[in-house]
């Protein structure tokens, strides 16, 4: 219960972290980030021998997508407000605060029984032995997550501003606030 209770959590903060991106390799990583904590789940509540093929396949997937990322849009250089950095580092502040406690308190007044530690007979289907037998049926869906996960990789990298022709930044003459392209003769 402790350990789903956790990785739940987790899950959860890197799914809102999501939303902070901007460019697809911080994307790329935050989804990264996500599959693997997802398989360390599922390896310590349902099986093993699952989450270690649930997190070959993901590393996999993520292997391709990240040199699609690499080969279409170069490492931009990266630059910060103040303001953004306070705004986002007090949205991270409440949730790792407000969301643990607030958990704790309804697990608190639920109560601390016997039974919180079983599983609910609605997701008991996760102790099923057969679960594990059917991955053949499941490689027709990984086939096409795949395929939407580079359609996605290549639509974000065509939104940025370098990409699909390996143009540079360079400091312009007004100082160090502002950037032209190169041009290439």
């Amino acid at each position: 219960m402790f350990v789903a209770f956790w990785g739940g959590f987790l899950m959860m903060l890197l799914s809102c972290a999501l939303w902070l991106a901007k460019h697809p390799l911080s994307i790329g990583a935050c989804v990264l980030l996500l599959y693997m904590s997802t398989s360390v789940l599922v390896g310590l509540v349902v099986s093993f021998v699952a989450g270690v093929f649930l997190f070959l396949t993901g590393v996999s997937g993520m292997m391709v997508a990240f040199l699609y990322v690499v080969a279409l849009c170069p490492n931009p250089v990266f630059k910060g407000d103040e303001s953004s950095v306070k705004g986002s580092a007090l949205v991270n502040l409440m949730l790792f605060v407000g969301i643990p406690v607030g958990a704790l308190c309804v697990w608190v007044y639920r109560g601390f029984g016997v039974e919180s530690g079983y599983l609910d007979e609605s997701i008991q289907w996760f102790r099923d032995p057969c679960l594990l037998g059917g991955l053949a049926e499941l490689l027709p869906f990984l086939g096409v997550l795949l395929f939407l996960c580079m359609v996605s990789v290549v639509s974000l990298c065509g939104q940025q501003k370098q990409c699909l022709g390996g143009q540079g930044q360079m400091f312009g003459s007004t100082g160090a606030g502002s950037f032209t392209k190169r041009s290439y003769v």
